[in-house]
């Protein structure tokens, strides 16, 4: 990033329960902090779910992982303006894939938390600056092999997290309070500053202690 280009605005693209009082507060917490925040989720309407098997089926249904992809790269193409992307589980995984096909003028930085989805996309790589998040483990895949095969891609920086996945959710089974409240007041760095490195450090800093 260039030092002129603090971004203004903030694209949080949801997991599978889409909008709701966690990623609503987030959004919430970066505008009180100077930042212009949007809203991306995989439903036309926010949704009520039970529990994550239940939005799971639903985002399936109604979306699902290429059809999230589509909404993603549509949602980047039309930036105009210096923007972070902030994403989410099945969301950060559909960032993943699209930031793969081609950079974009605006787009300055992708930080994805416990984006699972990768472990089927670890070929691609980024062209542009992405950080992502990893969970302490994974029901599905071993969270360091995954990793593993991230090693060395250009623009790339990953770290491994001592919390669960859904960790920033509260709906999620995952979810910490300490985590979230520490990642939050981490991300406020990308309001003051258009440093990659001290980003990657605060969030460094929230995740790993």
């Amino acid at each position: 990033m260039q030092a002129n280009q603090v971004p203004v605005r903030a694209l949080l693209v949801t997991d599978i329960f889409g909008p709701g009082a966690g990623i609503n507060g987030l959004a919430t917490f970066l505008e009180e902090a100077g930042m212009a925040c949007s809203i991306l989720g995989p439903y036309p309407q926010p949704i009520l779910f039970a529990d994550e098997q239940s939005a799971y089926q639903r985002f399936l249904q109604e979306c699902g992982h290429d059809g999230y992809l589509a909404l993603v790269t549509k949602a980047l193409d039309n930036f105009t303006e210096p923007t972070v992307v902030i994403a989410f589980s099945a969301g950060a995984s559909a960032v993943w894939r699209a930031v793969a096909s081609h950079s974009r003028q605006y787009l300055q930085h992708v930080i994805g938390f416990y984006p699972g989805q990768i472990r089927h996309h670890t070929d691609l790589s980024p062209k542009v600056p992405t950080s992502l998040i990893f969970p302490r483990q994974e029901a599905h895949f071993d969270v360091l092999a995954v990793m593993a095969k991230l090693t060395a891609k250009p623009q790339l920086h990953y770290m491994q997290t001592a919390y669960e996945h859904g960790f920033m959710n509260p709906l999620s089974k995952g979810y910490s309070e300490k985590a979230c409240r520490s990642v939050c007041q981490a991300l406020l760095t990308i309001a003051v500053t258009s440093d990659l490195t001290q980003t990657r450090q605060a969030l460094a800093c929230a995740v790993v202690s």
